[in-house]
């Protein structure tokens, strides 16, 4: 529909220009208006095909109006035709050209020549719009493919850069994961404690610190080239029981008997944890040498056995029970001069003491030699419980008249001091040694005196072990408390003084070897007494273990200790004996192996990859049938997206809801064969890819670590991709830029050159050649055409401009059209082109792209078969497709050059029998519009045989 605007301040004017436009173009819209203005907006807003206008105009001249119009963009393309009165002037014309006008008429109008203008007006319009609306498509086609390819970049870069920050993340881990290792390093290998590190699969020693190589006297390379046993004395078993249980963590503390390079044997204490190293399970081992330890318990037991032989002498028979009480009676005389010594049997059944002497002095003294009873001098009792106690007692106060009854002289009738000592066997008290004197010789002793003659007295009935045996023993005693950080104490209830030996004085901080059980309670730190004290009441009215560990704080220097300490309660005396030792160094060392076991622990339970470990679940035959999970880590909650409660003792088949279990055959074989298996895997139940390494524990135990590489593997596909198409897309702009630069020129230089020879011979009349020429021209001519043709067609597919149309078309006439425009180019090779095609090929498809296939594929025949050749057109009805195949005689395909030949980023230009130049790109272009159809081509080819192409297109358009 045309539209046509006149702008004129007469309205005669308009009337007559709407007469004379409607007469003409009935179909015509006559949009008027009689101001400059006016006529501005109507042409923004109507858009018409022309513009009249008259000059002399009311607000602006037409040249004004005419400016603005072509200054703006929506009417700068409407073509305007001047009406003016003015005749000829010629500078009115000048300036209206100036303006852009693009036509000039004057006043009055003739009708024919006002047809003339308006007709040739809208072939300007009609031109102007086809070249807008082809800019428009080009500069859409333009900023598509760039923004596709913009697009496509972008996604490349950041895909790269998604890559490269993949990368960097990985790089700082295995930065960080390096400083580690060599901080773990630098920690074992300077450790004072003897680390080793343990295979337990091979019982191999894989790594030792420095403190091994000194302790051992092997070096590393010597320690790592043995097994544990080489070292270890005890049995194999034990030694395999220690490491099965360290591996599931289930005891981390042993005692072995560790051979050195020197033949000696060391006791040693073994704390032991399993930890993992590159996905392999190892033993992480801390021995401590507690030989001097061990002998210095030892020899503190046995002296603290011989200590208790000095309240027991059931040692000895009862043959030498009477000398060694003969013995004592006169070492205690002679010790304190006393003329009188006793000896007081006690009759167990009946609770009392029968007197006898046996002092050879008391007996030329005494004329009563018979024992008589006398419990009589222990009137108040405190005599009979203090013995019963085991207690040596002091009496003051005693009688002479009862004295006198018992035959004792006359003149010892002042007596009123005896010291006694009872003497046991077994749990029995046998008898009493007691020795009396006057108060004048006992004004210079005191009680710890008299204790010291209570020892004299002991050392005296115990005379099988001398003075200098009792020295060497309390020496070795000395020497054993020293060595294993150790010492004694004894509390005595009654009194709450407690005694130290000199290794519990030197533990303690303390200068002197009794002092006041108090002091002792304030040494411990604050938070340790209340507990002490609950032990300590426990054990004396409960008889419970004593057996505590708590922290002091020494009295010289306030240096901070930690403590081991058991006892035992002596109820009859009332008395507690205990050994303390200071275990401070063990401590340190037992905290430095429970802070490396946790490094270890929070490096596992920290690390990016899921770990899990498994047992297998065997049928009656013993064949693996499924397996449950034991243990999991967080990354393994994660990435799997399964709770520990919900994953631990559950059968995989029931867990993943898959029957047989996940990759239960490589999980098996690892498992019973032990050895290792890295792979690769997409895993359906999660819709993810993990890679997966496995190693077995234990016989019938797997464990996997794995990564999750959903992510990494489809940034890698889309990586590929994109780089697929990245090199398609050069491949396409080299495929163009060959064409354009020589498959199209080359033809073009042939036919400006020949016709611009036949040019100059038929301007010389010389006629020679020029039917050649003219041949040769048509062919180029041809070429360039079917080139062109591809190129454009190409064009259009690429960019989804083409559009898909099927119908249902008589495949059997298209083939007769394609070949009757093609016999020509046959016909000057002298080829035959012979059809085999049965009747009514009907199909469903886009009749255009058919046509395009089959002319490319026959004008190739053609093009690469020898004169006087045949090429046979033929079709095959299938059940739901049509086969198509055009074969020749001609020059065939290498058998390598085939798989290329309908790739666009391979270089498939061949020349024809006669020269003809290929490009390849009409294989390719049938290879796209077949695959539109759903169909295939290929081709069969032997060279100097000929080539057969074949095609399908499903009938009915789908497959």
């Amino acid at each position: 529909m045309i539209k046509i605007l006149a702008i004129d301040a007469n309205k005669d004017n308009l009337i007559t220009l709407g007469a004379i436009i409607r007469d003409s173009f009935p179909d015509a819209v006559f949009v008027t208006a009689l101001s400059g203005k006016k006529g501005i907006e109507f042409a923004i807003l109507e858009n018409p095909d022309i513009i009249l206008l008259d000059i002399i105009m009311p607000d602006m001249d037409g040249f004004e109006i005419c400016r603005k119009l072509k200054l703006d963009k929506q009417t700068c393309n409407i073509p305007v035709v001047f009406l003016t009165a003015i005749n000829e002037d010629k500078e009115k014309r000048i300036r209206a050209i100036k303006v852009g006008a693009e036509a000039f008429l004057h006043k009055p109008i003739d009708e024919a020549e006002l047809i003339a203008q308006l007709g040739a007006m809208l072939k300007i319009k009609q031109f102007i719009n086809q070249r807008l609306n082809e800019n428009e498509r080009l500069s859409q086609l333009v900023a598509e493919r760039t923004h596709e390819l913009e697009q496509s970049h972008t996604e490349t870069l950041k895909l790269i850069d998604e890559l490269k920050a993949e990368n960097e993340k990985y790089r700082n881990k295995e930065k960080e994961l390096r400083d580690s290792e060599e901080l773990f390093r630098k920690i074992f290998e300077d450790h004072a404690a003897i680390k080793l590190i343990i295979d337990p699969d091979t019982e191999n020693i894989i790594d030792a610190n420095r403190a091994a190589e000194t302790f051992y006297g092997w070096t590393k390379e010597q320690l790592k080239q043995m097994r544990i046993q080489e070292i270890n004395t005890f049995s194999p078993g034990e030694v395999m029981q220690s490491i099965e249980r360290a591996k599931m963590n289930k005891q981390n503390y042993f005692e072995f008997s560790h051979r050195l390079a020197d033949g000696s044997i060391r006791d040693v204490e073994v704390f032991s944890s399993s930890i993992q190293v590159n996905r392999k399970l190892l033993i992480h081992s801390i021995v401590h040498d507690v030989s001097d330890r061990k002998r210095a318990e030892q020899e503190i037991k046995q002296e603290m056995s011989r200590f208790e032989s000095l309240y027991r002498i059931n040692q000895f028979s009862a043959n030498n029970i009477q000398q060694l009480l003969d013995f004592a009676l006169e070492e205690a005389i002679s010790l304190t001069k006393s003329k009188i010594g006793y000896i007081f049997f006690y009759d167990e059944n009946k609770r009392e003491f029968n007197l006898n002497t046996w002092s050879k002095e008391v007996m030329h003294q005494c004329s009563v030699m018979e024992p008589q009873t006398v419990y009589e001098l222990d009137k108040t009792g405190i005599w009979g419980e203090a013995v019963r106690q085991r207690k040596s007692i002091m009496i003051n106060d005693f009688e002479a008249p009862n004295c006198l009854k018992m035959g004792i002289p006359e003149g010892h009738a002042q007596l009123h001091k005896f010291l006694t000592i009872p003497v046991f066997s077994s749990e029995k008290i046998v008898a009493v040694v007691g020795v009396a004197n006057k108060q004048d010789d006992y004004n210079n002793i005191d009680i710890i005196q008299l204790s010291l003659m209570m020892d004299a007295v002991w050392k005296s009935v115990l005379r099988q072990k001398s003075e200098d045996d009792i020295a060497a023993s309390e020496a070795r005693l000395k020497r054993a408390e020293l060595a294993s950080s150790s010492g004694n104490w004894e509390l005595h209830l009654d009194s709450q003084t407690i005694y130290t030996s000199e290794g519990a004085r030197m533990i303690y901080g303390l200068d002197s070897n009794q002092i006041d059980y108090s002091i002792i309670k304030s040494i411990a730190l604050s938070e340790y007494r209340p507990s002490l004290n609950e032990a300590m009441k426990s054990l004396i009215e409960e008889n419970l273990p004593y057996d505590i560990e708590f922290k002091i704080k020494t009295v010289d220097t306030g240096i901070i200790k930690n403590i081991h300490s058991i006892a035992t309660f002596d109820k009859e005396r009332r008395t507690v004996f205990g050994v303390i030792q200071d275990i401070t160094e063990r401590k340190r060392s037992e905290d430095a192996v429970r802070e490396s076991e946790n490094k270890f622990r929070t490096l596992f339970t920290q690390m990016s990859e899921g770990f899990a470990l498994h047992e297998l679940v065997y049928d009656d035959t013993h064949k693996a049938v499924d397996y449950k999970i034991i243990d999991i880590n967080p990354a393994f909650e994660k990435q799997v997206g399964i709770q520990a409660e919900n994953a631990k003792g559950v059968l995989a088949t029931q867990l993943y809801g898959s029957t047989p279990a996940p990759y239960l055959d490589i999980y098996a074989k690892v498992a019973e064969t032990g050895e290792p298996h890295f792979f690769q895997t997409y895993f359906p139940p999660l819709d993810r890819h993990f890679q997966i390494s496995v190693f077995s524990p234990n016989p019938g135990y797997f464990a996997t670590t794995f990564v999750d590489i959903t992510e990494r593997m489809r940034n890698e596909e889309t990586l590929k991709e994109n780089e697929a198409h990245l090199r398609e897309l050069v491949a396409t702009k080299d495929k163009f830029f060959s064409i354009i630069a020589h498959d199209l020129k080359s033809p073009f230089n042939s036919i400006l050159g020949l016709s611009n020879l036949l040019v100059e011979q038929i301007q010389e009349k010389n006629f020679d050649g020029i039917e050649e020429y003219a041949r040769i021209i048509q062919k180029s001519s041809t070429t360039v055409f079917n080139l062109l043709m591809n190129l454009l067609e190409w064009a259009r597919s690429q960019t989804g401009r083409m559009e898909f149309s099927r119908e249902y078309i008589e495949l059997g006439s298209l083939i007769n059209e394609v070949i009757e425009l093609s016999n020509e180019s046959a016909h000057q090779k002298s080829i035959t082109i012979i059809k085999e095609l049965p009747r009514n090929l009907l199909v469903f498809a886009d009749k255009a792209m058919i046509n395009t296939i089959l002319r490319n594929l026959i004008s190739n025949a053609i093009k690469f078969t020898y004169p006087g050749g045949q090429i046979i057109v033929s079709a095959e009805k299938k059940l739901d497709e049509l086969k198509i195949s055009i074969s020749d005689n001609g020059i065939g395909i290498k058998k390598e050059a085939i798989g290329k030949l309908f790739r666009i980023d391979e270089n498939n230009i061949r020349m024809g029998t006669q020269n003809e130049i290929g490009t390849g790109l009409g294989l390719i272009l049938c290879k796209e519009f077949i695959e539109k159809h759903r169909g295939k081509i290929w081709v069969e080819s032997e060279i100097g045989k000929g080539s057969k192409f074949y095609f399908t297109i499903p009938k009915n358009g789908e497959r």
